[in-house]
């Protein structure tokens, strides 16, 4: 059995052909279009526990639908599989003209060399793509009369709300770390007092009341989305933290300072172009609060017009 791991690429990168190279137990193949730019990568692997690619068909009779399939893979061997598309995109970008290659969304396929393995393997292709919701949001000439009426008078936010339209694109496309900045630099800006050091960002978040209850108010959304929830716990708990205003304006503070350095240390929280899905939940809570923050200066403002 083999398997292997097909990605759609980005890139300017010319081919005169399609290229194939063995390494290791590995083949590495480099598609070009028909213009002769490389726009798709496939890497075929050997399997060496052909079980752990076994699906199964549950049969629930209880259930609406009756019958469920259970897809089996090489969990390991996929990683390490994901791993290399990685590597590729970073020697591809430093030494070619690579813009990205979509790791994150592969086509996979199990290849059977025998009758036995493709009666158990059942599923032999699978293609998931993400994205977020994207609904449209109608605007008559109403709404537009108005914003252009009172454009003048939020002038001020400008810049915390391009900042949240750079966090919103950056979260739908799941650059979770570059989102997380984004919606930091709206808190920061709006409530820091003008303070960049860590610890003295973190007591002027505790100073504002305002910024007590918008913490108050994620807490509470944080509780309806077990998710979120299980992943907030573990980094509070990873530093020692209770599910509290004051852990939560802890957790933000210091995941900025994580976030803004990088060690070379598999053991220190960092961030990395590979990561980004660690720091999904956080940058759900830093969007919460950087909404509710410019909400609530856009009503100071009308309280004082």
């Amino acid at each position: 059995m083999k398997f292997s791991l097909e990605c759609k690429v980005e890139s300017r990168i010319g081919l005169a052909n399609k290229i194939e190279i063995e390494h290791g137990d590995r083949k590495y193949i480099f598609c070009p279009d028909n213009s002769g730019i490389l726009t798709r990568i496939k890497i075929v692997s050997e399997v060496k526990k052909p079980e752990k690619f076994y699906s199964e068909i549950e049969y629930r009779p209880n259930e609406k639908v009756k019958h469920h399939m259970v897809v089996s893979r090489d969990k390991e061997l996929y990683e390490s599989m994901i791993r290399d598309f990685q590597e590729l995109e970073s020697i591809l970008a430093f030494d070619g003209n690579l813009k990205r290659i979509m790791w994150d969304e592969p086509k996979d396929e199990v290849i059977c060399e025998n009758e036995e393995e493709r009666e158990k393997a059942r599923v032999f292709s699978t293609h998931f793509r993400k994205e977020y919701p994207d609904p449209i949001k109608k605007v008559n000439e109403h709404v537009l009369r108005n914003l252009i009426a009172t454009k003048e008078k939020y002038a001020s936010l400008a810049i915390p709300k391009a900042f949240c339209r750079e966090g919103n694109n950056d979260f739908k496309s799941f650059r979770y770390i570059n989102a997380f900045f984004n919606f930091y630099f709206i808190l920061e800006g709006l409530y820091g007092n003008r303070k960049t050091k860590n610890y003295a960002v973190e007591r002027e978040f505790k100073k504002s009341k305002e910024f007590n209850e918008f913490v108050e108010w994620m807490i509470d959304h944080l509780r309806k989305a077990p998710r979120h929830l299980k992943k907030i716990n573990e980094m509070l708990k990873y530093r020692n933290k209770n599910l509290d205003v004051d852990g939560i304006i802890h957790l933000v503070v210091a995941t900025r300072g994580d976030l803004h350095h990088f060690a070379d240390d598999p053991n220190k929280t960092r961030g990395t172009p590979f990561n980004h899905k660690e720091f999904e939940s956080i940058a759900w809570v830093a969007l919460g609060l950087a909404t509710r923050a410019i909400l609530q200066k856009m009503i100071e403002i009308n309280l004082t017009s």
